[in-house]
């Protein structure tokens, strides 16, 4: 039996599918695990462009506040509730409220930058990597965009050059090796669906430890 919390952490480059996947973990354990995203964590810097996925020139570590993070999770560890920041992507600040975040015996840490933090690292029981083809991560990336968050035929082409010059130098600077850390990199090319049932998997047989 195990006798403290168990921290799964995944990651993948943009449009890998973590947004899937967290969500289905969420809707299937209802309550039962808890998410962190790093992204309440970043220490929140007035940018030009206000889209949260066009900040993609500050997505490196040093944007993040691990060192809150990691303490956050060793506290968790030892059963102690924390207030976890709250970030405004609208205004890219911290706000003043805090979010309290209890001890579960799964805890899923998510991130595009959370493998790149050794700390970090050190603290994850299991750690998965979403892997998907850049071409396809680039389709999903302007489909999203162009359905979901506004982007118009007319702006097409300067949502394509962010991504050519600074999503993928970023990807490919901090995110892409990242993957040789992982004890496992799921192939999201076909969806995440597969991901998230293994992962869901993986987590039932984890919990019936704390039984």
């Amino acid at each position: 039996m195990l006798n403290k919390p168990y921290v799964i952490g995944i990651t993948g480059g943009t449009a890998s599918g973590k947004t899937f996947v967290i969500e289905a973990l969420k809707d299937y354990f209802n309550g039962k695990i808890l998410v962190i995203s790093q992204d309440q964590y970043y220490k929140g810097e007035r940018v030009k462009r206000l889209d949260r996925w066009e900040r993609a020139n500050l997505d490196q570590p040093k944007a993040f506040d691990n060192r809150l993070l990691e303490k956050h999770l060793h506290d968790l560890l030892a059963s102690k509730t924390v207030l976890a920041p709250v970030y405004d992507f609208a205004e890219h600040k911290q706000t003043k409220a805090k979010v309290p975040l209890e001890p579960k015996p799964i805890i899923v840490l998510e991130g595009l930058l959370i493998f790149n933090d050794e700390s970090l690292r050190n603290l994850m029981d299991w750690k998965v990597y979403l892997e998907a083809d850049p071409d396809i991560r680039l389709a999903r990336r302007l489909l999203r965009d162009i359905e979901e968050r506004g982007v118009t035929i007319e702006n097409l082409r300067s949502s394509i050059e962010w991504y050519m010059q600074n999503v993928k130098p970023m990807h490919d600077k901090y995110i892409h090796d990242m993957k040789k850390y992982a004890d496992a990199r799921l192939d999201t090319n076909k969806g995440s669906l597969e991901a998230a049932s293994t992962i869901t998997e993986k987590i039932k047989e984890i919990l019936k430890k704390y039984e």
